[in-house]
């Protein structure tokens, strides 16, 4: 029988710690760029004029996860609405989104007033996007640091080197003139 030895075991490891790591610091941004972006949406449309539309159409799409043979689905959902803007009407789509509305339900929804053909459903910023945001920008640290790409990036630079001469004092705080030496009995 054949036992693995404690060093192959030990490398394992380290990589299996390593690669999670990467994987929560990518999933961490991904969390921060999209509860960053949701935030800053609504800012930047704040001088759009804000009105009710009409939901026409629902899209569904259909999100398979087949990673690790966990063959869970998600549904994503699309409005298509509509909105009139000085008697003209105009369409948009709004999503993804994680539920739906019903087709004819009336929903807010901001446009350009400057070009009533741009909208979005994005009203005002949320309070949940900061706590995405948040959550992302952690994990994300917590993976660097346990991916051990910090210590990488010091050997990189040569950072982790002990430089004797940088970690002892100056000199002058030990030069010993005669007075301050200790006096010796002579024989």
């Amino acid at each position: 029988m054949k036992h693995n030895s404690p060093r192959l075991t030990d490398g394992i490891s380290r990589f299996l710690i390593t690669v999670m790591g990467i994987v929560m610091m990518i999933a961490g941004i991904r969390l921060l760029i999209m509860g960053v972006d949701n935030f800053i949406q609504p800012i930047r449309h704040a001088g759009w004029v804000t009105t009710s539309a009409n939901v026409t159409d629902i899209s569904e799409t259909v999100i398979k996860n087949n990673f690790f043979r966990n063959k869970r689905t998600r549904i994503h959902y699309k409005w298509t609405y509509e909105y009139v803007v000085d008697g003209t009407h105009y369409t948009g789509e709004f999503g993804p989104l994680a539920n739906s509305v019903t087709v004819g339900k009336s929903i807010q929804i901001k446009f350009d007033p400057d070009a009533p053909e741009n909208s979005t459903g994005f009203i005002e910023p949320s309070f949940s996007d900061i706590v995405l945001a948040v959550i992302g920008l952690v994990v994300a640290v917590l993976g660097f640091f346990i991916s051990g790409i910090c210590p990488l990036i010091r050997r990189l630079t040569g950072r982790d080197r002990f430089d004797e001469e940088e970690k002892l004092p100056p000199e002058e705080k030990y030069d010993l003139s005669a007075e301050d030496a200790p006096h010796t009995r002579e024989k």
